[in-house]
């Protein structure tokens, strides 16, 4: 299993991923800039080529695992990379993993971790939060 999982994440290509989303972001910007397209219409056509890019990017996925046989032999489903640690498959539950094949569940880094750091993320949070409001009671004012 622990092959099947390593060779999933190898051909994966996460790099390829960043590039595409990386072009999509930059759709809009070629778009206006070098043909002189409206910035609304140049949004459309990225939404619809960021969506066209999802579905041949989760089919590809799923190709590759099928490729590398990480499917629930039972219904056919998909396997997570939480397959080592929970032993079932997320679909019909079946049992696919001994109880002494499973890895422990690793601990999470966010409620493990500091204290400063959950308290920083929490206050960026409101801050951010408090921003968008603000930002939003302005535009509404000038409107």
């Amino acid at each position: 299993m622990e092959a099947r999982l390593a060779a999933l994440r190898e051909r994966e290509k996460p790099a390829l991923g960043f590039a595409v989303a990386g072009g999509v972001i930059a759709i809009p910007v070629i778009l206006t800039a070098l043909l002189q397209m409206e910035r609304r219409s140049a949004i459309y056509v990225t939404v619809i080529i960021g969506s066209a890019a999802l579905l041949l990017w989760q089919r590809r996925h799923l190709q590759l695992t099928r490729d590398v046989g990480l499917i629930c032999p039972l219904c056919g489903a998909e396997q997570s990379m939480a397959l080592p640690y929970l032993g079932r498959c997320p679909s019909c539950q079946a049992v696919l993993l001994a109880p002494s094949d499973r890895r422990p569940i690793p601990k999470s880094p966010i409620t493990d971790g500091s204290v400063l750091r959950n308290v920083t993320g929490a206050v960026v949070l409101i801050v951010l939060l408090a921003w968008s409001l603000y930002e939003l009671a302005r535009v509404i004012r000038h409107r």
